[in-house]
């Protein structure tokens, strides 16, 4: 599985975390992301949404995009 954090802007504390997974298949359930952070992450580290996404965006080097997931959270539905 795939994973990935982004800071998304925030009104009270600038930024939060948001973390993007890719499901193993189209059907896959939500694991319970948010319990495994919250038992090995400081609170104030734990994502505050959790959003599946088919594939998360690579350039043509293979590099995280992260820039495009962070356009995309305005949008993205929470899971």
């Amino acid at each position: 599985r795939e994973a990935a954090v982004v800071g998304e802007t925030d009104a009270e504390f600038g930024a939060r975390p948001v973390a993007w997974w890719v499901a193993e298949e189209a059907d896959s359930p939500a694991p319970d992301l948010a319990a495994y952070c919250r038992e090995r992450l400081a609170g104030y580290k734990v994502p505050g949404r959790f959003v599946c996404i088919l594939e998360l965006p690579r350039n043509a080097a293979g590099k995280l995009m992260r820039g495009k997931l962070r356009a995309l959270s305005d949008s993205a539905p929470e899971t």
